[in-house]
């Protein structure tokens, strides 16, 4: 039960709800905001010749505004309510994910924007064990039929979008893409960056539980089997884990040390009472004080580079806007992000200092203290012209 992630805190947000509130217009105000965060975004239908049996939304900034060096951020999707059989649901999940921080990072950085529409079923093409949404064990093992490794559908959307984007605007795009994602999807981002980690230029995953997977095949004399480590994914899916391709992806993993949202004890993200052992003898017990940790002793026994942080006064919740879609952008300009990280030993911190000055959300502050001032002076000249009469 990963759970629904909470909305991105976006300045834009911020200033709906300061006018919107003042006016008494706020949920309008915030489904305009939204509406424009989906209005140029277009469904591309299911493909299987193409590679993939699901549609994903996409949106691309006009030609005239990709950058020249621009990857597709993809983030994957959830559906708020956990298992349906009903599609129209998971496309509308699609949709929420799509105008959230997909949409935000992807405005920001000038590069295109994908959400592929996995559904996670509750009993049909398979049930409510495969944990679609996190790419989960029972997931990669599927043999057969629409939902068979949606990893490498995924890698299909990306590139059947690549080429529709070259062929619209004339910019070419990178194969390797920036991935974002928290909770399930958090999960999800930081298991198929594991798995195909020379398609993935940077990936953000928050919300992970503390247990990240492992870059490892054995730890404390027990073979880590995928979820937990990285023993038994050449038998899965094929073909082993390229530790020097993943030491080469900048990645970005975080929780926030009062999140108490943990999997371990749930059914459907651990369908195996074998591999949850393991995961709780290997990683620990405490999300933030063991688990996540040990993932990053983990990562350095593996000599595979990442970013670890742990937020103080942080619950199970997104890092802050501006530090994910910084953290993207150093990645395409080829920057460091060794400023990201943290010895988790060392304990909680607080927001990584990405540096220079929010302009868009300084603008919209001061816009909505400004519009504030308007409407109180105009109360005033109201009572006033009310009290001559």
């Amino acid at each position: 039960m990963g759970g629904t992630p909470p909305n991105p805190r976006t300045g834009r947000r911020r200033f709906v709800q300061a006018t919107g509130a003042m006016l008494g217009i706020g949920s309008g105000l915030s489904r305009a905001v939204d509406a424009t965060r989906t209005a140029d975004v277009r469904i591309v239908e299911a493909d299987p010749d193409a590679g993939f049996n699901y549609p994903y939304l996409l949106s691309v900034p006009s030609a005239g505004s990709i950058r020249p060096d621009a990857s597709i951020l993809v983030q994957p999707n959830d559906t708020p309510g956990g298992t349906t059989d009903e599609f129209e649901k998971h496309l509308e999940g699609a949709r929420q994910t799509m105008r959230g921080f997909p949409r935000a990072i992807a405005d920001e950085l000038g590069v295109p924007a994908l959400v592929p529409v996995f559904p996670r079923p509750d009993s049909d093409p398979v049930d409510w064990t495969h944990y679609t949404h996190q790419l989960d064990r029972d997931t990669l093992a599927i043999d057969g039929g629409p939902l068979e490794r949606i990893d490498e559908q995924l890698l299909s959307m990306v590139d059947h979008a690549i080429d529709r984007i070259e062929a619209e605007t004339g910019v070419s795009v990178r194969e390797e893409i920036m991935l974002n994602g928290f909770s399930s999807s958090g999960h999800f981002a930081d298991r198929f960056t594991v798995l195909h980690a020379e398609r993935v230029l940077s990936v953000t995953a928050g919300g992970l539980n503390g247990m990240a997977l492992l870059p490892l095949a054995e730890a404390n004399g027990d073979a880590l089997r995928y979820q937990v480590g990285i023993a038994d994914v050449e038998s899965l899916t094929g073909s082993p884990v390229d530790l020097s391709a993943l030491s080469e992806t900048n990645q970005f993993l975080y929780m926030g040390a009062e999140d108490t949202n943990d999997t371990l004890p749930h059914d459907d993200a651990w369908t195996s009472d074998a591999l949850r052992e393991t995961a709780r003898q290997v990683y620990g017990d405490d999300m933030t004080t063991e688990r996540f940790p040990f993932c990053q002793t983990a990562y350095e026994r593996a000599g595979v580079a990442a970013q670890f942080r742990l937020y103080e006064n942080l619950g199970h919740e997104y890092a802050s806007e501006p530090e994910i879609i910084e953290f993207h952008r150093r990645s395409l300009a080829g920057e460091d992000v060794s400023v990201y990280g943290r010895d988790l030993e060392d304990g909680a911190a607080g927001e990584v200092d990405v540096g220079g000055v929010d302009v868009p959300e300084q603008l919209l502050e001061t816009l909505s203290a400004v519009t504030v001032g308007v409407l109180g002076l105009f109360f005033v000249y109201c009572f006033r012209a009310l009290s001559d009469e």
